[in-house]
């Protein structure tokens, strides 16, 4: 699912994406208020961490019945570990919600330096070996998935409109192109910004 605000014109201003849960069943269900802990189904003794450096992102994995994959994702370490993720990849629908696409920005990463920064992470095909980022300004970077997983912090060089994320190459170990991801960069507040600007008086600010 996924919010939409649109002006006067009918054109995008803002997305957000809802991610629903449908009730699952016991064996399939996450513990509440515990931290990296997977489901019964899922064989704990098997999890896997994932490590992206500086971005403050943690990925655990682990396999479960029938040849399922679950996920913790969160950001952060300890008390401070608020926010973030998971998912038992059981059908074709759980892996769509999670694959990386056009909406895969998680709005509350930092990069480097510990700033603030939207992170663009998901999921993606088992042969994509690595990722071409494509921006407005023609610089180009290339980020590297790990175990299925690609997780990029967007620096704050790549913040303001004219510089921000357009394109997204997946390539194989050959250098076949999977798939592309296109992005629009005009959406509002997907980047943060020092000077955010309200439409009204007293209205909510955004940044452009």
């Amino acid at each position: 699912m996924e919010l939409t605000a649109l002006d006067d014109n009918g054109h995008v201003v803002a997305q957000h994406p809802f991610i629903y849960y449908p009730p699952v069943e016991a064996e399939w269900a996450f513990p509440r208020y515990r931290q990296h802990t997977f489901p019964p189904a899922a064989d704990e003794s098997r999890v896997r961490k994932l490590i992206f450096p500086r971005t403050g992102a943690r990925i655990w994995l682990a396999p479960a019945k029938g040849g399922v994959t679950c996920f913790i994702f969160r950001l952060g370490e300890g008390i401070d570990q608020l926010s973030g993720s998971e998912s038992c990849l059981r059908n074709a629908e759980s892996r769509q919600v999670f694959r990386l696409d056009e909406n895969s920005f998680w709005l509350f990463g930092q990069d480097s330096a510990g700033e603030p920064t939207p992170l663009f992470w998901g999921l993606v095909e088992p042969q994509v070996r690595r990722v071409e980022l494509r921006f407005q300004d023609g610089t180009r970077a290339t980020t590297v998935p790990q175990e299925g997983v690609v997780l990029y912090p967007a620096p704050a060089r790549h913040h303001a409109p004219g510089k921000r994320l357009v394109k997204a190459v997946l390539r194989d170990a050959s250098g076949r192109v999977v798939r592309t991801i296109a992005f629009d960069p005009t959406i509002r507040d997907r980047y943060p910004c020092d000077d955010p600007k309200s439409d009204i008086e007293y209205g909510p600010e955004h940044c452009p």
